[in-house]
Parts: structure tokens; sequence; C-alpha cells
């Protein structure tokens, strides 16, 4: 029997390996939500993303697209590793592959 808390994070992987869901515009809340980390964190990296891609803070990104950049951070900039759980840098870094997977076509 598969343990509750891995069949939800199944559940939430499926969904997000969704076309739709992938090119879903989301907001600085949702994604914390989806990561599970605190919204402070990712209202930060928003507003990063958007300098370095030359937008304002209040600009809309993909799921997958904001996802796979913060993943990014977090192997590029040890900052923003320090200020999360392990096990939530782990959890992004594993989203970030199965969304790239998932934007090319394979399905979970």
């Amino acid at each position: 029997m598969i343990p509750a808390d891995a069949a939800e994070q199944m559940s939430s992987l499926k969904a997000l390996t969704d076309t739709e869901n992938l090119t879903r515009p989301i907001t600085p809340s949702e994604a914390a939500r989806i990561l599970g980390v605190d919204r402070s964190y990712t209202e930060m990296l928003w507003a990063l993303y958007g300098m370095v891609n030359g937008e304002g803070a209040d600009a809309s990104y993909e799921t997958a697209e904001f996802i796979r950049f913060m993943a990014g951070q977090l192997d590029s900039n040890p900052m923003f590793a320090e200020n999360i759980a392990d096990d939530q840098v782990q959890q992004i870094r594993l989203l970030s592959g199965v969304l790239t997977a998932a934007s090319a076509g394979n399905t979970l």
C-alpha cells in the first residue's frame, strides 16, 4: 500500500504534468503552495525572474517556466538554497526534472 503522503505527491505531480497546467500562468502564491515554501521566498524569486527577463514583478509566468527558473537558482546561487529546507530543495529539483520531461511530451 502506498503511504498517503506519497499518493498525494504523485497526484500533484500528475496534475502538474498536464500540458494545460504546465502552460497556465501562476502567481507567486500559487507557486509557494505547489512547492510548499514560504510565499515571501517565491515573491523574491518572482521579482528576480522579472528583472532577469526585463519584465515587472507583476508579470505572469507559466508554471513550468517559473519552477525550472527556481531550480536553476537553487543550483547556481547558494543564498537561495539556504532559505529553504533541504527536503524542499530536493523536491523543487525533482519537480523541475519532471516538468522538463513533461514539457518534452513524456507523461507519468
